[in-house]
């Protein structure tokens, strides 16, 4: 016991003797107007802060608690979400989706919960950020595709398009019977204790929450919302709960299929496609991660599988992305890049 408490002292002086002196730097510069930022390692967070302020008008601080909205690393846990139906047997993830969902154009209908999930499924790529709350708007939103939606023969090569993650959600919510965010939020968000993360944005700005920003660094109004698109990238969540998901997936507790490498990204083949993650590199190099990207917000996260160490940064302005950050945050921790 002695012993174990000592490794454990140690390991702990370790952690909080770690310089993240460049890190604050990068992130102090980037954030424009806000950066939020946390850091995992086993199963302790060993940073969080946050820098800038939450809206140009007011300038209120950015605090670690605020919420951003994600842009597309909703797709790992709308992938996580969907793969549930699998572990309880109400899923073939390679059968054909009109299984589940009837009335589909054939060759929409024809695809399966794998290519969606893979974006091989060969559907067009289009990002709607405006249009009705409602939870209607989901089923509403795949039920007007037509036969224009199918743009390449599915199954034979990467193909991003954001709606193949809205089908993906389509059929989640009709495999649960209810609401697509209440089946996140029954089979993702309360199992994990991400309490504050949510799809609603009525409930969203019940908490902390940063304004997002357009490229001009000015507030967009009205804020973007469809409810016909929110499996694809909408999620509103914090560096606090996006750090559970991260331990979660990396520990191995939580959805570990969707890790795996199904589908070759780039063309040289370095970079492969998980179920909503991108898959780099090997043995003590190898990388999980997402960008995400919408109106007013965007997001990173990346995860290190071997050394059990995630990174997650969340800005709020239009495209917001962090090169100088991530490098420096890699370097602080002896990480690859």
């Amino acid at each position: 016991m002695v012993n174990r408490l000592c490794f454990a002292a140690v390991f702990a002086t370790v952690i909080h003797a770690q310089d993240f002196t460049a890190l604050e730097a990068s992130l102090r510069s980037e954030a424009s107007p806000g950066i939020s930022v946390a850091i995992t390692r086993g199963t302790e967070v060993i940073y969080r802060k946050a820098f800038g302020v939450a809206s140009v008008e007011t300038g209120a601080a950015v605090t670690p608690d605020m919420l951003f909205r994600l842009g597309s690393t909703t797709k790992m846990i709308t992938a996580a979400t969907l793969l549930t139906f699998v572990d309880q047997g109400k899923l073939d993830l390679q059968a054909p989706v009109s299984r589940y969902i009837p009335g589909l154009p054939a060759c929409i209908g024809a695809v399966t919960a794998h290519q969606l999930l893979t974006h091989s499924a060969g559907l067009k790529d289009v990002a709607p950020m405006f249009g009705s709350h409602d939870d209607s708007a989901l089923e509403a939103n795949v039920r007007g595709w037509r036969e224009d939606y199918c743009e390449g023969p599915a199954g034979k090569q990467f193909k991003y398009s954001n709606p193949s993650y809205v089908l993906a959600g389509y059929l989640a919510q009709v495999l649960s019977g209810k609401p697509f965010a209440d089946t996140v939020e029954e089979r993702i968000l309360r199992p994990l204790g991400m309490a504050q993360s949510t799809f609603r944005p009525t409930m969203a700005m019940t908490y902390p929450l940063a304004e997002g920003h357009d490229n001009h660094r000015a507030i967009i109004r009205p804020a973007a919302d469809y409810a016909g698109a929110w499996p694809a990238g909408s999620l509103f969540s914090n560096t606090g709960d996006l750090a559970k998901w991260m331990i979660a997936v990396l520990n191995q507790s939580f959805a570990p299929a969707i890790s795996k490498p199904y589908l070759a990204k780039s063309k040289d083949g370095k970079t492969q496609y998980g179920y909503g993650l991108d898959i780099r590199g090997e043995g003590a190099a190898r990388i999980l991660e997402h960008t995400g990207n919408r109106d007013g917000y965007g997001s990173f996260i990346r995860m290190y599988p071997a050394q059990r160490i995630g990174i997650v940064i969340l800005g709020n302005w239009t495209g917001a992305v962090f090169p100088k950050s991530l490098k420096a945050a890699a370097a602080a921790l002896a990480l690859p890049e």
